[in-house]
């Protein structure tokens, strides 16, 4: 988890480090280099905690029950 967010901060001191030169932001680059990083930890933190988020394995865990059930 302490990697994830280092490495989510690094690349945003990188890209902020990289826009120092140009006198105009480019708006449309930071929200999509922000939608970027939040839907990329997002979707490790999803893959990590299975159970939680979005993308559930309940099917799966009920074919494991009836396995369980069927072993007894």
């Amino acid at each position: 988890m302490a990697m994830l967010c280092g490495l989510a901060l690094a690349s945003a001191l990188m890209a902020g480090h990289g826009m120092t030169d140009g006198t105009a932001r480019s708006w449309l680059h930071i929200v999509s280099f922000t939608a970027i990083i939040a839907a990329v930890v997002y979707i490790i933190l999803n893959l990590e905690f299975p159970r939680l988020g979005l993308l559930q394995i309940a099917a799966f865990d009920h074919a494991l029950m009836e396995l369980l059930q069927s072993l007894k």
